[in-house]
């Protein structure tokens, strides 16, 4: 599905999953995940190339009809 190839996408570039935090428990990654988007890919990969972070971001949007259309 769209969301999960976001998902891969964002690891590739920032090295680490969407809402993985350093040390949390999976608690607390289930709060961060209920609480919001992930941290914007360029904050956390500067030096990805804006067209993949534009990518990533679009297909990794909380709303479903924002997102690129299934095949």
């Amino acid at each position: 599905d769209v969301y999960a190839l976001g998902a891969m996408l964002y690891e590739l570039l920032a090295g680490r999953a969407p809402y993985a935090q350093p040390g949390a428990s999976s608690h607390q990654w289930l709060l961060s995940l209920l609480a919001g988007p992930p941290t914007p890919l360029a904050r956390v990969a500067p030096k990805a190339p804006p067209e993949l972070i534009a990518i990533a971001e679009q297909a990794l949007s909380r709303d479903a009809s924002q997102r690129y259309a299934d095949l």
